[in-house]
């Protein structure tokens, strides 16, 4: 016997929790990248050091943006199924639908504010360089209304159409 949870509209602070957290990490790993590739410069300019740890740090350099892009797109993955799965577990009355729904849209406004953001970041002249490293997580930002509606629609289904949805 499975127990279920008794908290019934958790699908909005879930994808709220996925939008605010999958912004943050983009952002981190991004000014992260930015912070090491300037640090590379002056390791590379550096002649006290020796070509092997210049050769160290650039080879981690190079790696990486690719790395942590795939970093994203795992956590966008993985975000995602746990909240199907703790939206499966929740006993929910078909009645929260029309309430879910209105609460959605103040979600759906915040993710197109942090994807605005997140754009208007990426799209500077300081930060264009850089960002061109990362081509996943600026096609996730790019589409994250998309990304966020089939999250949403998803897990609405996990939440409203399985067996016993009665409240």
């Amino acid at each position: 016997m499975v127990s279920k949870l008794k908290k019934k509209a958790n699908i909005v602070l879930s994808v709220l929790f996925i939008i605010v957290f999958l912004f943050g990490f983009a952002i981190l790993t991004f000014y992260i990248f930015k912070a090491s590739d300037a640090m590379n410069d002056v390791i590379q300019d550096d002649p006290e050091l020796t070509n092997q740890s210049k050769e160290m740090f650039d080879d981690f350099n190079t790696a990486y943006p690719s790395i942590f892009d795939a970093a994203f797109v795992i956590a966008v993955i993985i975000l995602w199924l746990f909240a199907l799965f703790f939206s499966f577990m929740v006993d929910t009355n078909p009645i929260l639908f029309g309430l879910i729904i209105f609460l959605l849209i103040f979600v759906f406004y915040i993710g197109a504010s942090l994807s605005n953001q997140f754009d208007e970041d990426m799209s500077t002249s300081d930060n264009a360089v850089q960002a061109a490293n990362f081509p996943m997580t600026n096609w996730i930002f790019d589409n994250f209304l998309i990304v966020i509606g089939v999250i949403a629609f998803t897990v609405m289904i996990a939440l409203f159409a399985k067996f016993g949805s009665t409240g």
